[in-house]
């Protein structure tokens, strides 16, 4: 199996972005999530969840830190799809969550 030298951890999200988990899974509707983060990068980390007519229903932006536990306020979402977006200087990240009934 042909194993990259160039990747120290395949299983990170992005270069900067070390993992994203979002909980509760799926985020009941009428209440609140968490985004907890782990990241290479001190620098400004821009943060939104987006509806799939991409319309912004929460951002925020984080820095300092190499790890984060960002409170995501979805209360007034209705039920659907919706997106995460994590963005740096140099890469975007996307990830699905679903809020439920």
């Amino acid at each position: 199996q042909y194993k990259d030298p160039n990747i120290t951890n395949p299983y990170a999200l992005a270069p900067s972005i070390e993992s994203l988990v979002v909980a509760p899974v799926p985020v009941p509707a009428g209440q609140n999530a968490n985004a907890f983060l782990k990241v290479k990068t001190k620098e400004p980390i821009y943060l939104s969840v987006l509806d799939l007519t991409g319309i912004e229903a929460f951002s925020t932006v984080i820095s300092g830190s190499l790890s984060y536990n960002v409170p995501l306020v979805l209360s007034k979402l209705t039920s659907g799809i919706y997106v995460v977006k994590l963005e740096t200087e140099l890469e975007t990240l996307t990830y699905k969550i679903v809020v439920g009934k």
